[in-house]
């Protein structure tokens, strides 16, 4: 039995990247049932609890989420760090350990999944594509990469993306950003997100009606300028939505430990009295149970996925963001086929008042014929990378010199780009130098 590593940013629980996770093992158990699944997230401990029955976690000693904290913080430049860590002979015999482990559990695929992780707000992710690839050498293993959103990023980070994913066996992109970004690579595609895959056959999107018209709300306060918003919309439209709406419940859902679940006892107060329900879901219950929506409600958030599922699911909302990042994200979904409002929050009124009537009258909600589009391209995509195979030799490696020896080679590149950059900063600051000379002798002789 071969095994198939997928790779993700999970074990937070994070809504969204845990529901991506969920559906690659569905659909790689469909497809290919003679895989053995191993997942592989930043906490181990978590993921195991979410994918216990379906799927097995990797041990600490064998994740890359594990080998990445190994990077020296105080090296700023990322190309610098990363170069430093695989020169370090404490990292490479961990990395040897993995190696070696990830050999036994007969890893002939490592994919990486979906989502945003792979840009500027989180740099040192960036050495899990580096290290997905070596592995795959070393295990003669196919390396792959779906679902990506890896905008935005530096000059710098973009140029070591290429690089990274170069000699990867397949990319796939979530959104025209990041497509554009890798454009250059080699089998590379541009499928959408890959929760997509829960709206093809034999699949269900995580989400769970109520019955009640309810007023939802999913706010992060991470990465948003969220200040008192929930309260503050609340309290904006509070006429309008008890009396022309007629809302029965207002729910706080937290897809990620940063969300906002809370508001203050006297606006609860004032809500409870007016016979409307405050209902709180945590992120377990979330993917327990589904995210809640509701058929004649709305929801406000500020997440990418609750949007995604929601949308696409035929539900009310607006999106709010307050940086590049969710722009491009919420846009991404636009596209997809949602018509949702989205809203810069940094600019607009917190109150969101005509924001909201307006939302409440849009319909429909969701363009199906572009949907439909995107979904056969999703699924088209993830049975050919699921069934594809490598044919290239396997990289000899067995000692402790040799691995030294490989983790090396990659600093090839780096060196000469160094060398390169310095040489021509000494001729820059020759030739100012000189002219700065030549200046003040000119002035001299006036």
């Amino acid at each position: 039995m071969s095994g198939y590593l997928l790779i993700a940013a999970v074990g937070g629980p994070n809504f969204g990247d845990e529901a991506i996770l969920s559906t690659w093992i569905n659909k790689i158990q469909t497809i290919s049932p003679n895989n053995q699944i191993y997942c592989d997230g930043y906490n181990l401990n978590n993921l195991k609890k979410y994918v216990e029955g379906r799927a097995l976690t990797i041990e600490n000693t064998t994740s890359l989420w594990s080998l990445i904290r190994n990077q020296p913080k105080s090296v700023k430049d990322l190309n610098s760090r990363i170069g430093s860590t695989l020169r370090n002979k404490e990292f490479v015999i961990k990395l040897k350990l993995a190696a070696e482990e990830l050999e036994k559990l007969n890893i002939k695929k490592i994919h990486i999944c979906g989502g945003g992780y792979f840009n500027q707000n989180w740099p040192d992710n960036y050495l899990i594509l580096l290290l997905a690839k070596l592995l795959g050498d070393y295990l003669n293993a196919t390396v792959i990469a779906t679902g990506q959103g890896l905008t935005p990023a530096t000059d710098e980070q973009t140029t070591t993306l290429n690089n990274f994913l170069s000699n990867f066996d397949h990319i796939d992109c979530r959104d025209q950003a990041s497509y554009d970004m890798i454009s250059n690579n080699k089998n590379l595609s541009f499928t959408g997100d890959d929760a997509l895959l829960f709206f093809t056959e034999n699949s269900t999107p995580p989400i769970l009606w109520t019955d009640k018209k309810s007023l939802i709300f999913c706010i992060q306060s991470d990465l948003f300028e969220s200040h008192n918003c929930i309260e503050n919309i609340v309290m904006e439209n509070f006429d309008f939505l008890k009396n022309e709406i007629q809302i029965k419940q207002i729910i706080l859902v937290e897809a990620m430990n940063s969300d906002i679940i809370k508001i203050s006892n006297k606006i609860q107060q004032k809500i409870i009295d007016h016979g409307i329900e405050i209902s709180i879901v945590n992120r377990w219950d979330a993917l327990k149970n589904g995210f809640p929506l509701s058929k004649d409600g709305l929801l406000i958030t500020s997440r990418y996925h609750p949007h995604f599922f929601a949308a696409l699911s035929g539900a009310k909302g607006i999106a709010l963001y307050s940086n590049e990042y969710y722009r491009v994200k919420h846009e991404s979904v636009r596209s997809t086929g949602s018509n949702w409002q989205i809203i810069d929050f940094q600019t607009n009124s917190i109150s969101l008042k005509a924001e909201i009537k307006n939302a409440f009258l849009t319909n429909p909600v969701l363009r199906q014929n572009d949907l439909a589009i995107w979904l056969e391209k999703k699924n088209e995509i993830a049975k050919k990378l699921i069934l594809i195979n490598k044919a290239s030799k396997k990289t000899n490696l067995k000692s402790l010199e040799d691995w030294i020896s490989f983790c090396n080679s990659f600093q090839i590149s780096e060196k000469k780009y160094d060398t390169k950059k310095n040489k021509f900063n000494m001729i820059l600051l020759v030739f100012v130098v000189l002219v700065t000379i030549m200046f003040s002798i000119f002035l001299l002789n006036q």
